[in-house]
């Protein structure tokens, strides 16, 4: 196999690990935040392969506004911005979207801050600069698959719940059912007792007899 050939497949078998972490054949999207243009640049080279949809933003603001046209999988945040930092970014993002998994970038083990972000904003995990590109990629990865298994729970959870509720209701369905056979058989039961036993003379005995058993 040549060198082109061989590198082809390794990315044609990345992209399907990545696009099994979503649960289907999209690409999950990324989006990346960080005020240093470099940071901005070198995160398009490393990542604009074909295993992710990529947007990028200068500023927290600009992240909330692509949040909001976009259906975004991960966002990946310095924490030390200008005006709205990462921190208060990812507690944006933790409210209006939930479900996206949040990863903070911080160039310095500012442990304060890391708790802050922890504790505020919810993160998924946590890197610090300077790093390797790999590692990113690898945190990412984790990150997209335990989502996914997550949700599978979910998922296998109410399916779950959906049945239980069924089969009540079928049980439910089937003791009503016994119950009225139980009832028509005592009111024959009844009736037949009423009609063959010769203590009852009169209609009018055998009527209050009816009636006191039906009290």
């Amino acid at each position: 196999i040549s060198p082109l050939n061989q590198d082809r497949s390794q990315r044609m078998n990345s992209q399907e690990e990545v696009n099994q972490t979503t649960g289907s054949d999209l690409k999950p999207v990324l989006l990346f935040v960080d005020d240093d243009e470099r940071a901005i640049n070198l995160m398009k080279r490393e990542f604009g392969e074909a295993s992710y949809v990529c947007h990028f933003a200068e500023s927290a603001f600009k992240a909330l506004d692509i949040l909001q046209k976009t259906n975004i999988d991960v966002v990946i945040s310095d924490i030390n911005m200008p005006i709205l930092s990462g921190t208060e970014l990812f507690e944006q993002v933790k409210k209006r979207h939930p479900e996206v998994i949040r990863i903070a970038i911080s160039g310095s083990i500012n442990i304060p801050e890391f708790v802050n972000a922890i504790n505020k904003a919810s993160v998924h995990a946590y890197i610090v600069k300077p790093h390797q590109p790999k590692d990113l990629k690898l945190i990412i990865y984790k990150q997209l698959l335990e989502r996914k298994k997550n949700r599978r729970e979910i998922d296998r959870i109410k399916a779950s719940q959906k049945n239980a509720a069924s089969r009540a209701r079928e049980s439910g369905a089937s003791l009503l059912k016994n119950q009225g056979l139980i009832e028509a058989i005592q009111q024959g039961y009844k009736n037949l007792l009423i009609s063959y036993d010769p203590n009852f003379e009169s209609k009018r005995e055998r009527f209050e007899f009816r009636q006191n058993l039906g009290s």
